[in-house]
C-alpha cells in the first residue's frame, strides 16, 4: 500500500479511498495480513465514515463477514474530522478551550503587570491550548 491512502499515528490508523469497492479491499487486506501475525482487527472500535458534501452517504464495509459501524464524525489525534468535511465542531472545541484557559489567568491577565509579561503568559498558558 502506497503512503497515500493511509495515515497512521500510534495505535491508530486512518485509511482512505474514493470508491467504496476499493476501501473495501484495503480494509481486507489488513485483516489478512493481521491474522498473519496473531492479530486481528476489532470491529467493535473500527468504524467507517464517508466524507461528502451531499451528507449521508451509506458505505457498507466488513471485516470477516462482519459489518463496520458507519459514524458521521469521529475525534483523531486531538481533532474533529466530520461527514461534511467542515471543521465547524473542531474550531468550536478549540475556542472553548482557548477560553477556558484565558479565565483560568484572569487574574494575572487583568493584573497591573507590563504588557510583555501579560503576553508571555498568553504564549505560555493560552496559545498551546488550541494548538
Amino acid at each position: 500500500m502506497g503512503g497515500q491512502n493511509n495515515i497512521r499515528y500510534a495505535d491508530d490508523a486512518v485509511f482512505v479511498s474514493d470508491e467504496e469497492h476499493s476501501f473495501q479491499k484495503i480494509v481486507q487486506k489488513i485483516a489478512d495480513i493481521c491474522k498473519v501475525y496473531g492479530m486481528e482487527v476489532n470491529v467493535k472500535k473500527t468504524k467507517t465514515m464517508v466524507i461528502s458534501k451531499t451528507g449521508d452517504v451509506p458505505c457498507s464495509i466488513t471485516v470477516n463477514n462482519t459489518a463496520l459501524e458507519q459514524v458521521s464524525q469521529y475525534k483523531y489525534i486531538g481533532s474533529w474530522i466530520t461527514e461534511d468535511g467542515k471543521c465547524e465542531i473542531d474550531i468550536k472545541t478549540k475556542i472553548g478551550m482557548a477560553k477556558d484557559a484565558c479565565w483560568k489567568h484572569k487574574e494575572l491577565l487583568r493584573g497591573n503587570i507590563n504588557l510583555e509579561t501579560k503576553k508571555r503568559t498568553l504564549n505560555c498558558y493560552v496559545y498551546p491550548v488550541e494548538a
